[in-house]
């Protein structure tokens, strides 16, 4: 997003000193350490750690400013996949399947009319 333009966070705070700064990354190392080492000890399988340059979504790939969100553009056309499409329009639904259908009828609580009410 800096790249883009934006701000920095503000929750990064710049005039923090730095022996400050190196005792909370220190402590936040030793805390990961130690729940790796208590996994490892109880038997959990954690993710591993990865040397190179991280994904944080996963297998998904970062997207350019002026690009689509979703499919393929190549040739000047934009190329959407079945599942692409799924994505955008979601789930179709059923119509005229039971039910009464919106809230229609009679009766009900509101409304105009009827008894009581302010007066």
């Amino acid at each position: 997003m800096q790249t883009l333009g934006a701000r920095k966070s503000i929750l990064v705070q710049e005039k923090m000193p730095l022996s400050h700064r190196r005792g909370m990354m220190k402590k936040a190392e030793l805390k990961e350490e130690t729940r790796r080492v208590e996994a490892r000890e109880n038997g959990i399988v954690l993710e591993r750690i990865k040397a190179g340059k991280s994904r944080e979504a996963g297998n998904k790939r970062e997207r350019g400013v002026g690009a689509p969100a979703v499919g393929r553009f190549s040739g000047g056309t934009l190329k959407l996949s079945k599942r692409d499409v799924y994505e955008i329009e979601g789930p179709k639904k059923s119509v005229g399947k039971g039910g009464r259908g919106g809230k229609g009828g009679r009766g009900g609580r509101g409304g105009r009319g009827g008894r009581g009410g302010k007066r």
